[in-house]
């Protein structure tokens, strides 16, 4: 599945980050998990914008969080258009 990334959070640990992103086929809202280590987040370019494609599976969650997803083999596919954030 490729998802759309819209938001990225740093923490006071600042060797993770949060993200979240949108299903463009679905308009799902998926917050991977875990928290992605930030060379990680580097490497794979993950910016608001940036188009990831991964396994994410549902997980146990509580409110106010069920938009989380486990996560596996994550890889950049590319950046995503104005047109396409906007949506």
């Amino acid at each position: 599945m490729k998802i759309i990334i819209t938001d990225l959070t740093r923490f006071a640990n600042k060797d993770i980050v949060c993200i979240a992103g949108i299903n463009p086929e679905t308009n799902e809202c998926i917050r991977p998990m875990p928290y992605i280590q930030k060379p990680s987040c580097q490497k794979l370019n993950i910016l608001p914008g940036a188009i990831i494609e991964g396994n994410f599976t549902p997980r146990a969650c509580t409110a106010p969080h069920n938009e989380d997803r486990n996560r596996a083999k994550l890889k950049f596919f590319g950046p995503c258009t104005s047109g396409e954030f906007k949506t």
